[in-house]
């Protein structure tokens, strides 16, 4: 689980920036899981959150690329949310499920494998 603040970044086109050092999410308020995880043809993500919020999910590349937006949605505290993200329309390899919220960043690495 990799986590930065969201406002050290600075946006580049479609990659983020000069987002300083990612260090692991020992706990908070906040679930987000991707599961089953290496997968060869869809995974699912779950989000729960402890305060209301605007979220954006999205797949990225290696080199922070967007290769997938999944959605942005207002969140209410306390509800699970979840998304299955197909697989077949992309290569096998490694990836991330990005989350930005209004408190941060976080990444899942996933794996794709056929």
């Amino acid at each position: 689980v990799y986590k930065t603040d969201v406002s050290s970044c600075e946006k580049n086109g479609d990659k983020f920036d000069d987002c300083g050092d990612f260090s692991t999410n020992t706990g908070t308020d906040e679930s987000f899981s991707v599961y089953p995880n290496p997968f060869n043809a869809s995974t699912n993500v779950r989000l729960v959150f402890g305060t209301d919020q605007k979220v954006s999910v999205d797949v990225v590349s290696m080199d922070g690329k967007i290769i997938n937006p999944l959605f942005t949605v207002n969140v209410n505290a306390g509800i699970p949310y979840s998304y299955t993200i197909d697989g077949n329309n992309l290569m096998p390899g490694v990836y991330f499920v990005r989350v930005i919220s209004s408190e941060n960043v976080e990444y899942r690495k996933i794996d794709l494998v056929r």
